[in-house]
């Protein structure tokens, strides 16, 4: 069985396959079981079909293996973390489990998510935009977009990690800043509103292998938040040696201290010194 612990160690740009690039849908192809009220509400990504077929549960339909203590080993549970099953479904799994929450934007917090460490069976919960301090929860990527989405195409992003291995996309530049504020996401409408009054361009949006070659040519990116605290940005910068720069939260203190101190954190974006990068 595959550990999703994540391997912090292979997130660069030496990376050579796409199997060791991490996104929401490799996530959950490693686990045994996905799990949700109605499996339509897995059915988000048609790459996934195939693979709820054959693991997707319900509480009405939860296999005997977890409903009685049939083994030893621990297994995998995935839940779209916005729709995560009571308490009391929980509570029917007869055997050690793991869960892991993704592919949602919003973020896990401990009013929401708090009934899940009452659960005695149930050893760690692995989840995206976690903002939960607890030893029964850790943090783990968004990762790069699923493949049903263009900024999700691996082959894009391999391409251009490897022209940067060959000296193709030197650093030019010093700041990339790309935000995307018509959606009245608040916390990009203040970074947004920080960073003209220093100056710092925002970016259009242009097509993903030149976003990709663009951001690469960077030293540092603005990294803001947007549904959640988690970004795909923060990420892609990460595999194409570009240091992200994000505000400061226990997520991002969690990343940073496992990535060797390779973000920059700030409590606010007005904390921002040009002059210091």
């Amino acid at each position: 069985m595959v550990i999703i612990k994540t391997q912090f160690h292979l997130i660069n740009s030496d990376v050579t396959d796409p199997d060791q690039i991490i996104t929401g849908e490799a996530l959950q192809r490693r686990c045994d079981y996905f799990l949700a009220d109605s499996l339509d509400h897995l059915r988000v990504n048609p790459n996934m079909h195939s693979e709820i077929d054959k693991k997707g549960i319900t509480p009405n339909t939860l296999p005997i293996e977890l409903t009685t203590k049939t083994s030893t080993a621990p297994v995998f549970i995935y839940c779209k973390s916005d729709r995560v099953p009571s308490k009391e479904v929980f509570l029917r799994i007869a055997k050690e489990f793991y869960l892991v929450l993704h592919n949602s934007d919003g973020n896990v917090i401990w009013s929401k998510y708090a009934y899940l460490v009452e659960i005695p069976n149930l050893l760690r919960v692995f989840a995206q935009n976690c903002t939960i301090d607890h030893p029964k929860f850790e943090p783990i990527p968004i990762g790069i977009a699923n493949s049903m989405w263009p900024h999700g195409n691996l082959k894009v992003l391999l391409a251009a990690i490897k022209r940067i291995k060959n000296g193709e996309i030197p650093k030019r530049s010093t700041v990339y800043y790309n935000c995307k504020i018509h959606n009245a996401c608040a916390p990009r409408i203040q970074c947004d509103a920080v960073m003209t009054k220093k100056g710092i361009k925002n970016q259009p949006a242009v097509p993903y292998p030149q976003y990709l070659e663009t951001l690469a040519s960077y030293k540092y990116a603005i990294c803001p938040e947007g549904g959640g605290i988690d970004t795909h940005r923060l990420w892609e910068c990460l595999y194409l040696g570009v240091t992200p720069i994000v505000l400061r939260n226990y997520m991002t203190e969690y990343f940073n201290k496992h990535l060797d101190n390779r973000l920059i954190l700030l409590d606010k974006w007005e904390d921002l010194d040009l002059s210091t990068l």
